[in-house]
């Protein structure tokens, strides 16, 4: 499984590219934690359309996914559950093949600040 490794503070970002995206508002991805069925992590984007090069006269989709780790998201591995395009209406259709890719949500290693000098004291006014 193709996976990716984030920490907290960072922005989680996927790319790929899509037939048949004509009409889609938006896409998401929706990853579960692969331990805790009721951690999600959700990237989204709005898809552009592309042309194809040279004369293959076709047209697709790229979306760029993204969405914020914060300390509240759980620590751990996560797999893709879902990937949904949003059309007009508030319909949601699923895309066909589920790609088996995944993130990791892990805590990042940060050396302790260390106090270098003396304190400084003085009375406020």
């Amino acid at each position: 499984m193709d996976s990716q490794q984030y920490h907290a503070g960072e922005k989680a970002e996927a790319t790929f590219d899509f037939l048949y995206g004509d009409r889609a508002k938006s896409v998401t991805a929706t990853f579960v934690h692969t331990e805790d069925p009721t951690a999600k992590f959700c990237l989204s984007g709005i898809p552009e359309e592309q042309r194809a090069s040279g004369e293959a006269g076709y047209s697709y989709w790229r979306v760029v996914l993204s969405g914020e780790v914060t300390t509240e998201n759980k620590l751990g591995d996560y797999r893709c559950e879902s990937v949904e395009a949003d059309y007009p209406g508030g319909r949601k259709v699923a895309f066909g093949g589920l790609p088996e890719v995944g993130l990791q949500i892990a805590e990042e290693e940060i050396a302790p600040p260390e106090i270098v000098g003396a304190w400084e004291w003085s009375r406020g006014t």
